[in-house]
């Protein structure tokens, strides 16, 4: 087994010195992916190669899958301005559709809705949690989704994120002493399909009157904590 790593030049070329055999290439472009400007946006990819002497290589990176979605409230309403996380999980992609996947690691991508509530992202193949985090003061909760990219397909069909009404949850922290906790951050997570996933988070109230008060804003769909 033999491995290295590399990155290319401005003009993309690059150079190493290998062994003869066979060799798995993961290519990972580097260049900044933005919502509002898409134009460096290329995706990762990997190519098998063979080979027993000296030979040039070209490797073609193609751009992310471009998906789209929308965000409303439980009323049907836009949820405009909300941030919006696809989180890769794993596996990566259904392995009974490409044993390998085709990148070692797909990458997150953050990006907010617009005042109507449609937001894009640009996205390496894999599967991904669409986490929809309203905005702080909106009294909502977080929305959850998931859709898997394959490579070489049309973009997912993301159907609309529905952020429910939300479960309020309250209650006083205190130290071994009895004292209120102050500013003490608190997360709320759910075990959900193999992984944790986090689902409210706030911090613990320092007013005089309200010491180690917090309020948490939980989907209905959280039974457990």
């Amino acid at each position: 087994h033999y491995e290295t790593a590399l990155t290319t030049d401005a003009e993309g070329r690059f150079i190493t010195v290998l062994p003869p055999g066979s060799y798995t290439v993961w290519v990972e472009p580097l260049g900044n992916c933005d919502a509002d400007d898409p134009s460096g946006c290329f995706g990762k990819t990997r190519q098998t190669i063979t080979f027993d002497s000296s030979r040039d290589l070209t490797f073609t990176v193609t751009e992310r899958t471009r998906v789209q979605g929308t965000a409303v409230t439980f009323d049907k309403r836009s949820l405009g301005d909300a941030e919006v996380i696809f989180a890769a999980t794993r596996p990566p992609i259904d392995t009974s559709v490409d044993p390998l996947p085709p990148i070692a690691e797909p990458r997150a991508f953050h990006t907010h809705a617009n005042r109507s509530g449609t937001f894009v992202g640009y996205l390496d193949p894999g599967t991904y949690d669409v986490i929809v985090r309203p905005t702080d003061g909106s009294h909502f909760p977080r929305a959850f989704s998931r859709i898997v990219v394959k490579p070489g397909a049309s973009a997912p069909t993301l159907a609309p994120i529905v952020v429910p009404a939300p479960v309020r949850i309250s209650f006083n922290i205190r130290d071994a002493g009895d004292n209120p906790l102050e500013r003490a951050y608190v997360r709320a997570y759910v075990f959900d399909t193999g992984v944790f996933r986090e689902v409210a988070a706030a911090a613990t109230d320092d007013a005089a009157d309200t010491a180690g008060n917090v309020t948490l804003l939980l989907p209905p769909s959280a039974p457990s904590l």
